[in-house]
């Protein structure tokens, strides 16, 4: 079975022992250090992957499956030899450098991908291109897909298979992420869904940023409203869904 290695919050490499009880052992052993600052990727999202690289793309066993992204870290200090592939979701804002720098290096990798802009152009990899949104623990729904180097020749393959798994992993009672926040605290994407077109709503309290809640960040930040608005806002929700 694949050796898999994770960061600690130091930045050092500690294994992960796979007990022989088979791959639900493998993947139940993988938890990956959680941060306040980091949007990570669920359990039972990262465990598909893993499971669909192992049967449809490279077998995992002998190898060292690296995930060297972590809030403040820099992957290019990782010791990457040849019995290493970074199986990670990378930070979408430096993918196309990450993209290429592994192209250079020869790490084989297979990585989260933005689905909107996930070619590159004249880098040597193959792209899986899904219908999937990735939400993530914080409350952040991404669409996603996934760009390898280890699919040979092919050039892009429609992941059904693999957007089935992962929203199949999603769907599971327990495996949902759960944050909601404080009545009062919306964020940008909350406050377009009580937009009326062809109406003006203004609200009229002094509203305060607001970045994180329970020490996770508010994907995408938000705004603290005064009672008066927030009533406001709840009343409209309520008209919205039919409950007055």
């Amino acid at each position: 079975m694949a050796k898999i290695v994770q960061l600690n919050i130091f930045g050092e490499r500690e294994p992960v022992d796979i007990a022989p009880r088979g791959y639900d052992a493998f993947t139940a052993k993988f938890k990956r250090k959680k941060t306040t600052d980091d949007c990570y990727t669920p359990p039972a999202v990262y465990d598909a992957v893993l499971r669909y690289v192992d049967e449809h793309v490279m077998p995992l066993d002998g190898l060292e499956v690296l995930r060297p992204f972590k809030p403040g870290g820099d992957y290019l200090a990782e010791k990457y030899g040849d019995n290493v592939v970074v199986i990670d979701n990378p930070p979408f804002s430096i993918y196309t450098r990450i993209i290429r720098n592994y192209c250079e290096m020869g790490v084989r990798f297979f990585l989260f991908a933005p689905s909107l802009t996930m070619f590159v152009p004249g880098a040597p990899v193959q792209y899986l291109v899904a219908r999937l949104n990735v939400v993530y623990e914080n409350g952040a729904k991404v669409r996603t897909g996934f760009v390898t180097n280890m699919l040979g020749g092919t050039k892009v393959r429609l992941a059904g298979v693999l957007a089935a798994s992962i929203k199949a992993a999603q769907n599971r009672p327990g495996n949902r992420p759960k944050f909601n926040k404080p009545a009062g605290i919306y964020s940008s994407a909350d406050l377009m869904r009580f937009c009326t077109d062809g109406e003006d709503l203004t609200l009229e309290g002094s509203a305060e940023f607001v970045e994180k809640v329970q020490g996770r960040k508010i994907f995408g930040k938000g705004m603290q409203f005064p009672d008066s608005d927030t009533e406001i806002l709840q009343r409209l929700n309520n008209t919205q869904n039919g409950n007055e």
